[in-house]
C-alpha cells in the first residue's frame, strides 16, 4: 500500500489529489499522468505505508524518476 499526494506548482494548501491504493503497474501509470497533468513545478510525495523490504523506496524512485525531466518534483519515503 501507498499514499500518494500530487501538489501543482499553482496550488497550496487546499489544491491536492491523494490517493491511498495498493501499488500495480496501472497505478503507477495513472500517478504519473495525473502529475504530469499538474504540469512543471507539481510535487508528487509518495509514501510507502506497509512493511516492506528495504529496496521498495528505491524501486519507487526508478519508477518515478522520469517526471524530474517533465519538471515534477519526486519524494519518496517509508512511514
Amino acid at each position: 500500500m501507498i499514499r500518494s499526494r500530487l501538489v501543482p506548482a499553482d496550488g497550496g494548501p487546499a489544491h491536492f489529489l491523494a490517493r491511498a491504493e495498493a501499488l500495480t503497474p496501472y497505478e503507477i501509470q495513472l500517478i504519473g499522468e495525473d502529475a504530469l497533468r499538474a504540469g512543471r513545478g507539481a510535487r508528487l510525495e509518495i509514501v510507502v505505508s506497509e512493511p516492506t523490504d528495504g529496496g521498495a523506496v528505491g524501486r519507487l524512485q526508478d519508477a518515478f524518476a522520469w517526471l524530474a525531466g517533465r519538471g515534477v518534483e519526486v519524494h519518496v519515503a517509508h512511514s
